[in-house]
């Protein structure tokens, strides 16, 4: 694919979702692990890197960058296909948000998506497909990663040098954690 950014393993790891933002062309790739093969690509309109699996393998979820929305995509037998979306917000060039990184939680019902261009945390419902929760942020996020167990969502705050920890059920801030250039 071109420009590849994002991989997602499922978690039976048999399968890879490699997420291709190129500039022109966007593909989603599914992959064998065990064949080691491609074995089915979709053209998507708008991507940018992030994807995270259902617990049962049965759906996953893409960042739709500037098209501002995640895709849902339905899953069996090394096949995907469009479901549904979430909208965080009309469509480039209407608003900017561009959501990247995303965690969904082992139930599947709740999603963590953060945005580069207009910065916030998302915290979606995947059932109904709204929006349930939004932190802004002063500086552009990355990628997010969702603690179950501590009921923590870590932020990478790109443009900041820090990685903010937030409660997952509210999304209060609970610390913030210094590190280099560009957390990712």
């Amino acid at each position: 694919g071109d420009f590849p950014l994002g991989l997602s393993l499922s978690p039976s790891k048999k399968s890879l979702i490699v997420v291709n933002s190129g500039y022109y062309h966007q593909t989603l790739n599914i992959v064998n692990v065990a064949d080691q093969v491609v074995k089915q690509t979709l053209t998507i309109r708008k991507s940018w890197m992030g994807a995270a699996w259902g617990s049962f393998e049965d759906y996953f979820f893409v960042t739709a960058g500037n098209d501002n929305k995640v895709y849902r995509y339905g899953f069996q037998k090394d096949s995907a296909w469009f479901l549904n979306s979430i909208k965080l917000a009309e469509e480039a060039p209407a608003a900017y948000i561009s959501p990247t990184g995303i965690s969904i939680n082992s139930e599947g019902d709740k999603i963590y998506t953060v945005s580069r261009i207009a910065p916030a945390l998302y915290k979606l419902d995947a059932f109904s497909n709204t929006i349930e929760k939004v932190l802004e942020f002063p500086t552009p996020l990355y990628s997010c990663v969702l603690d179950e167990e501590r009921k923590f969502v870590y932020v990478s705050e790109w443009g900041n040098e820090k990685v903010t920890v937030v409660q997952s059920d509210d999304l209060s801030r609970v610390k913030e954690i210094a590190v280099g250039n560009h957390p990712s």
